[in-house]
């Protein structure tokens, strides 16, 4: 399981084993950036020949609450990145 921030990754794990799914493990990755994407490629790629599963669940709606006329471009490009 992918997850920008690691802590929040163990912690779906431990949430999805007491669920009885056994084979599952947490990795960080941040999909809006091309370092982390290589070194988690590369990180998946020591540990396995085959990855069985890959779901995307990488998006966001941007800091809340927002309007169009006072929300800053930053938040905009944050939004585009991480979710195309």
């Amino acid at each position: 399981m992918g997850s920008r921030n690691l802590e929040n990754g163990l912690e779906a794990v431990e949430k999805i084993k007491a669920e009885g799914l056994t084979n599952v493990e947490a990795i960080e990755i941040d999909v809006t950036n091309q370092q982390s994407v290589k070194a988690t490629r590369e990180a998946i790629g020591k540990r396995t020949d085959v990855l069985d599963v890959l779901i995307n669940n990488a998006g966001i709606s941007g800091v809340l609450p927002q309007t169009t006329l006072d929300t800053g471009i930053d938040n905009f490009k944050n939004v585009f990145k991480t979710n195309l």
